[in-house]
């Protein structure tokens, strides 16, 4: 994943960062209508939200976009995603070549080879690693929808509020007209530092063994423990 600007801790809290949302970039066919009372913004949410949190499994390809702050240029990252519920999780790099975040439903390892060093998150009791869920479950969706085009597709925007004990400030969903399919998404964390995410490839509910969520540290690197999100 690519590096932050400021030093180890910070990068060390952005690249756990990251991960939160890379998996929302699901297909989806339309919602609901809308219930008494929604506005706009909770429809679409209740809409998008619901699939996803049914699905067991999900496998996909992103290009991840970071603008940090401070940096005049934006860092452009590819890879495959793995997610296996209730925890588990892979995110598996081709650009940069190497690097590595996997969840094993008990501990986050972070591994970036010209780092030396793998990094080491213990899950709080009963979390997990499923961020994704906390998100949809807690945030609090903007009244109003708006629209924007991606890709050359016209397209709704739906923004959250994310639970502040998460350590985000907010969160964009772009949502084709005539759909729920989620063609892009953003994070914001709350030092402005922003992750554009879109998704490939895309693969509902496939087989996905426990071993693929299983990680040694290379003989020799060192592990470095950090805090949880």
């Amino acid at each position: 994943m690519p590096q932050a600007p400021n030093g180890s801790a910070h990068r060390r809290s952005k690249l756990f960062l990251a991960l939160v949302l890379i998996a929302l970039g699901l297909r989806f066919g339309l919602g609901a209508p809308a219930a008494a009372g929604e506005s706009a913004g909770e429809t679409l949410l209740r809409a998008v939200s619901g699939p996803f949190l049914a699905l067991d499994t999900f496998q996909a390809g992103f290009e991840q976009t970071q603008h940090w702050v401070g940096m005049d240029e934006p860092a452009v990252s590819k890879g495959t995603l793995y997610l296996k519920r209730p925890n588990l999780f892979r995110i598996e790099y081709t650009e940069p070549k190497g690097h590595l975040q996997l969840s094993d439903g008990k501990t986050v390892w972070t591994y970036i080879p010209e780092n030396g060093e793998v990094l080491k998150t213990i899950l709080p009791e009963g979390q997990g690693g499923d961020l994704l869920r906390r998100i949809l479950l807690e945030s609090r969706p903007e009244a109003e929808v708006a629209t924007a085009e991606v890709v050359g597709r016209p397209c709704k925007v739906l923004s959250l509020i994310p639970a502040e004990d998460l350590g985000l400030s907010r969160v964009r969903l772009w949502t084709p007209n005539g759909s729920n399919a989620i063609l892009q998404y953003e994070i914001e964390d709350g030092s402005g530092n922003r992750s554009l995410f879109r998704l490939d490839h895309t693969r509902q509910n496939p087989t996905l063994k426990e071993t693929l969520f299983e990680f040694t540290p290379p003989t020799g690197v060192p592990v470095i423990e950090v805090g949880a999100p």
